[in-house]
């Protein structure tokens, strides 16, 4: 048996509730340039240590305000497409890896929401679906439960598999690291479900997101006003 919370670091902390509701992206490996990466994360970590050094009151506020703008920054690059590979914008290749989120639905999480990018993917899980029969010891899981940096690991590694295939291509496929957040409320999820269908309206490739071929919102799930049947 194990805790039902660790935390796992790279480059970027990732803290694994059992049973929790995730927010993802990842992006191709090459996608930003080394400089590009390099500048975000200097200028992120410099405005973190001032936090350290100073603790206000509100550390934690503060730093969750970091963390979005940091990612923000992240991902308006990477809309912008400057350089790196663009696999993803190819109809076979987007099908392979929206066929990989939903292989694992309704066994390690239940699929809310993705949208898939030329060179990036942004996704919507909820991982209660493996906690329902151990719901009565919530603070212990049993050592088979798939948490999130496995569920990852698989999603990414199969996909990167068949992709490489279907290019007939060789070499790293998806950068190591993605960004997570855990979706505490129901007002974080309708900001992150807006976020993820608005991306391809934002950076241009659609006026409607339900016309984006590789956008998905799971039937009966509210959007602001709307229900989706």
């Amino acid at each position: 048996m194990k805790k039902t919370q660790k935390t796992t670091r790279r480059n970027l902390p990732h803290i694994l509730n059992a049973g929790a509701t995730y927010f993802i992206t990842s992006n191709l490996h090459g996608a930003l340039p080394k400089k590009v990466l390099i500048e975000l994360m200097q200028e992120y970590q410099q405005k973190v240590d001032v936090l350290k050094v100073t603790r206000p009151k509100n550390f934690k506020r503060k730093k969750a305000v970091l963390d979005r703008q940091y990612f923000k920054k992240y991902d308006e690059y990477l809309d912008q497409v400057i350089t790196g590979p663009t696999y993803l914008a190819q109809p076979k290749i987007a099908e392979i890896l929206q066929n990989q989120f939903h292989r694992y639905d309704g066994e390690y999480y239940d699929l809310l929401a993705f949208t898939i990018m030329s060179n990036h993917f942004h996704l919507l899980i909820d991982t209660s679906i493996q906690i329902n029969s151990f719901e009565a010891n919530p603070v212990f899981i049993p050592d088979d439960y798939i948490d999130l940096s496995k569920i990852m690991n698989r999603l990414k590694g199969v996909s990167a598999r068949y992709c490489n295939l279907a290019l007939k291509r060789k070499g790293i496929f998806w950068i190591q690291e993605y960004y997570d957040r855990i979706v505490r409320n129901d007002r974080e999820k309708q900001h992150y479900l807006h976020y993820i269908l608005q991306n391809p309206v934002k950076a241009g490739l659609t006026q409607n997101w339900k016309e984006f071929p590789y956008s998905y919102l799971k039937k009966g799930l509210w959007i602001k006003d709307e229900l989706i049947y």
